[in-house]
């Protein structure tokens, strides 16, 4: 599972997709260079609200976006069980 603490999570995300791996991946610490890497690859995504809002573009502070900071949309969402 990669974080977003080490190198190349691009390189590594696009050889696991070559060999069918399903990638699981916590964009932690979060920051701007999350919305760089290829999410549509990604089959599990590990995150907090801080991740949630970074990726989705919904702040927890904005008053409209209280209770909306999802990702679904955004990644399309597919249910685990």
């Amino acid at each position: 599972m990669p974080k977003n603490e080490i190198n190349q999570i691009p390189c590594i995300m696009e050889r696991a997709k070559g060999l069918r791996m399903k990638i699981v991946l916590n964009p932690s610490p979060a920051d701007q260079d999350i919305l760089e890497l290829p999410l549509g690859d990604v089959d599990y995504l590990i995150l907090n609200e801080v991740e949630g809002a970074i990726i989705s573009g919904v702040s927890q502070s904005d008053e409209e976006g209280r209770g909306k900071t999802d990702c679904r949309g955004v990644l399309g969402h597919r249910r685990l069980a």
